[in-house]
């Protein structure tokens, strides 16, 4: 078999490892069975799911779940595949989204993580046409005073109430 260099440089300019692959994606591959105990079954019990139906039997509280590895290994895809199987009217209300996108990741503070986040998820849910009850964002307004970019997004959906 021969080496040919135009068959590698079109395999490097198509291919990204940051970008992560979606579950339905062609070049998706399923390696649950290779990682040896974990299971998306322990997931979906720990979020309060039954592993087999994933019907919400109790919403999970206060969880905190760890995905660790090397650039390139997977993550986010795994990531992407639950949020797959997560995000539905009935069972949890899943954002992804990339924090190096929305801040410096050189130079940012727990504050700016969780500001970004809240950004992020009222952006999202005033896109989706979903609104929340106004005591609780004049609780958030209340909270952020000094947070503009969230009380912008904020007073956008108090607007639409």
């Amino acid at each position: 078999m021969s080496y040919d260099p135009r068959a590698y440089i079109l395999l490097k300019d198509n291919l990204d490892p940051a970008q992560p692959t979606a579950p339905d994606d062609p070049f998706y591959v399923d390696t649950e069975q290779a990682r040896g105990e974990f299971s998306f079954r322990d997931i979906y019990m720990q979020l309060g799911m039954n592993p087999d139906s994933l019907e919400l039997i109790e919403p999970a509280r206060n969880q905190c779940l760890l995905f660790t590895g090397h650039v390139g290994c997977g993550k986010s895809s795994e990531l992407l595949r639950l949020k797959s199987k997560l995000h539905d009217p009935m069972r949890y209300y899943v954002i992804h989204f990339d924090i190096r996108d929305v801040v410096d990741e050189n130079n940012c503070q727990y504050v700016d993580l969780l500001l970004a986040s809240a950004q992020i998820l009222f952006g999202t849910m005033e896109k989706e046409g979903i609104t929340i009850d106004a005591i609780y964002l004049k609780r958030l307004q209340q909270w952020w005073h000094w947070a503009p970019t969230v009380l912008s997004t904020i007073d956008r959906c108090l607007q639409r109430l």
